[in-house]
C-alpha cells in the first residue's frame, strides 16, 4: 500500500507507535541518568518501558504488515510467474492470519489469567496490560492481513482468463453468463 493509500486509521496507528517508541526511549534515558548521576532509580521506569516496548513492537509489526515491509525470502517469489506468485502470497498471508488468530486467542486467555496480578511498582498496572498490548497489536496485524488476502483474491479474479478473451477487467461480465444462448442472440 503506497503512502497515498494511507487512511486516517493507518496514520493514527503509526502516530501511536511512534509516540510510544519515543516515550520508551525517553524513559530509558531518564532512568539511566537517574541511576548514573543521582544514584537513585525510578521504580516505575522499567515496567513502563517494558510495556511500551511490547506495544510498539506489535504496532510497528502491524504497520510493516500494511506496507508489506516484513523481512522475507524473495527467491521463490522472484522465480515464479505472476499468477503462481500471487497464489503463494495468498497462501502465506492465510497461514500468517491463522498464526495471528492463535496468538490472539492465547493473548486473550492470558489477559484474563493474569489480570489480577498487580505490578509491584505501579499499583494501577496489571500484568494483563502487557497481554492486552499483544492482543491489540495482533488484531491490527490480522486486520491488515485480511485486507491483503482480499486484495490478493481480487487480483487473482482479474487474472482469470476465458479462452479467446483478454484477462477479465473489473467491469467485464463474469464468464459463463452467455451459457445456453445460441449464436447471434
Amino acid at each position: 500500500m503506497a503512502n497515498k493509500d494511507k487512511t486516517a486509521f493507518d496514520f493514527f496507528v503509526e502516530t501511536v507507535a511512534t509516540i510510544g517508541f519515543i516515550a520508551m526511549v525517553v524513559i530509558v534515558i531518564v532512568q539511566v541518568v537517574f541511576r548514573t548521576l543521582a544514584w537513585t532509580s525510578m521504580d516505575w521506569g522499567f515496567e513502563i518501558a517494558g510495556f511500551l516496548f511490547v506495544a510498539t513492537i506489535f504496532l510497528g509489526a502491524a504497520v510493516a504488515m500494511r506496507t508489506n515491509e516484513h523481512i522475507r525470502l524473495e527467491f521463490l517469489n522472484n522465480w515464479l510467474p505472476p499468477r503462481p506468485r500471487l497464489i503463494l502470497k495468498l497462501a502465506l498471508d492465510i497461514l500468517a492470519a491463522i498464526f495471528m488468530i492463535v496468538v490472539a486467542v492465547g493473548a486473550y486467555q492470558m489477559i484474563w489469567t493474569t489480570w489480577e496480578a498487580q505490578n509491584v511498582n505501579i499499583e494501577w498496572m496489571r500484568t494483563g496490560h502487557f497481554y492486552a498490548a499483544l492482543l491489540l497489536g495482533t488484531l491490527l496485524i490480522l486486520f491488515y492481513l485480511i485486507a491483503n488476502i482480499i486484495g490478493h483474491m481480487r487480483e487473482l479474479i482479474t487474472m482469470v482468463r476465458v479462452p479467446g478473451t483478454t484477462p477479465a477487467s473489473p467491469n467485464a461480465e463474469p464468464p459463463g453468463d452467455d451459457l445456453g444462448k445460441g449464436k447471434g442472440e
